[in-house]
């Protein structure tokens, strides 16, 4: 729960449901708005995918891999890295 100026005390909450087969995560975010009764629920959808399905859909669009990164400060990509963040160019 927080407490802003401008929308007083709101209580947030999250619902994941994820897909092992497809790596396909649903989420809802639950907001409560405490001091007037309002509820919003937002939904997401993000998938997970491997570096090699990855490497897979870049070349399907034309695009080769000039980088690999396993975070946003630029560290090497490694099988356990938290993120794959890759830099992209135009194949040819």
């Amino acid at each position: 729960m927080v407490e802003t100026p401008e929308h007083g005390r709101i209580e947030e909450f999250f619902d994941a449901v994820a897909d092992i087969e497809t790596g396909i995560v649903d989420i809802a975010q639950h907001d409560r708005y405490l001091d007037t009764g309002v509820e919003r629920i937002g939904r997401s959808r993000i998938r997970f995918i491997s570096q090699a399905h990855l490497a897979g859909l870049l070349a399907q669009a034309g695009l080769a891999a000039l980088a690999w990164y396993g975070d946003w400060d630029h560290s090497p990509f490694l099988p356990a890295s938290a993120e794959i963040i890759v830099v992209t160019g135009q194949v040819g």
